[in-house]
């Protein structure tokens, strides 16, 4: 939990929050409030971010007013053009960031945040920086936005690993697109080198070194730059229904195509005559139910389904049917609709072709279970 030494500076942070960041003071405010709660609160590693923001009048106005990220318009430009659009990094990653530690590395962590936020004249350092970094990205003065991280007693999540998986992102995407432009959006945090450029080992290089000493040719985009203006269009993650498919994965492409050819076989009556029975498994996948709970489904009138599924081919390819069994919160013996173990067997009764991966399969019907 949050001791009263750890709480003290956060909270007085409160009352010296920067210019516009009543919406992030508030926040944090509330996240302070419930840091003791047993079943479940908000980790120290978003603590901190959280503090951060407070401290950060540029991106509270922008946040304030409505603002929209760059990332955000650029999706928005791409889909209304029908403009493909994939992620370089998965989701799971992004939850890693701020997952709990042990109880030890959170006392530790406690005790550098209070130590971090009640020195005034860290807290005031750190403010000029925020103020100042829309003035260094405008002008690209990546030393700027290194400065930041140095600063911090409580070292940040590690970027070595995602900077390494998002710059082979980046490659298999010019592999998988060649002969076309393709635009890589990253966070500028992965286009700062921690160390000098001719250390490939340094665990603080960026995405573009890693791509140079792979033989990518860098070079800034200049004053006059201009490209021809594409016509180029086809479906993206959200048109292809792969929002949750682990990035850098995917099935083999008669897995994908097998799904296209059934689905259109089926029409609108996904469930081909089939019947799906349980007394017990409406209550336990409610969302209000806050117990640990195991149920079955049971699936009836299925040999048509089944019969279908096997006639179903693509490039020799048959179709097998699979029952996917799932399981949420393995193990947990807590109280609570998100910490409790939900073990819900039978849930899905799909076909697929045998070339599928088993694995992928289980973990994208995992993620879409957690998202609703």
């Amino acid at each position: 939990g949050v001791g009263p030494s750890s709480r003290g500076p956060a909270t007085s942070l409160l009352g010296g929050a920067a210019p516009g960041c009543g919406v992030a003071a508030e926040r944090l405010r509330g996240a302070l409030a419930e840091a003791n709660a047993t079943r479940n609160r908000t980790t120290f590693n978003v603590l901190r971010s959280y503090a951060l923001e407070v401290l950060d009048a540029p991106g509270c106005r922008f946040q304030e007013r409505g603002g929209q990220s760059y990332e955000d318009w650029l999706r928005s430009t791409f889909a209304s053009s029908r403009r493909p659009v994939f992620g370089l990094e998965d989701i799971a990653t992004r939850c890693r960031l701020t997952e709990g530690n042990s109880v030890d590395e959170d006392a530790k962590l406690a005790h550098l945040l209070a130590a971090e936020f009640a020195n005034e004249s860290w807290v005031r350092e750190v403010s000029q920086l925020q103020a100042g970094m829309p003035e260094a990205i405008r002008c690209g003065n990546l030393r700027h936005l290194a400065t930041v991280p140095r600063l911090l007693a409580t070292p940040l999540p590690p970027l070595a690993p995602r900077t390494r998986a998002l710059a082979v992102a980046v490659r298999q995407a010019a592999r998988q697109h060649a002969g076309q432009t393709v635009l890589a959006v990253l966070d500028m945090e992965h286009l700062v080198d921690g160390a000098d450029d001719s250390d490939t080992t340094a665990a603080g290089i960026s995405v573009l070194t890693l791509l140079r000493t792979e033989g990518f040719e860098l070079r800034r985009v200049e004053d006059g730059f201009t490209c021809q203006m594409s016509n180029y269009s086809a479906p993206g993650t959200r048109e292809l229904d792969r929002c949750l498919e682990p990035t850098g994965q995917s099935q083999p492409e008669s897995c994908s195509r097998f799904k296209i050819r059934f689905d259109r076989r089926l029409g609108e009556d996904s469930l081909h005559g089939r019947t799906k029975l349980s007394s017990d498994c409406a209550t336990c996948i409610d969302p209000s139910v806050t117990k640990n709970c195991a149920c079955t489904v049971r699936w009836q009138n299925s040999s048509s389904f089944e019969e279908l599924c096997r006639n179903t081919t693509v490039d020799g390819i048959p179709g097998e049917v699979f029952e996917l069994d799932l399981i949420r919160n393995p193990g947990s013996s807590r109280e609570g609709a998100d910490v409790c173990e939900k073990n819900v067997r039978g849930y899905f009764q799909n076909c697929y072709a045998r070339s599928c991966s088993l694995p992928l399969l289980e973990e994208t019907h995992t993620r879409v279970w957690y998202s609703q």
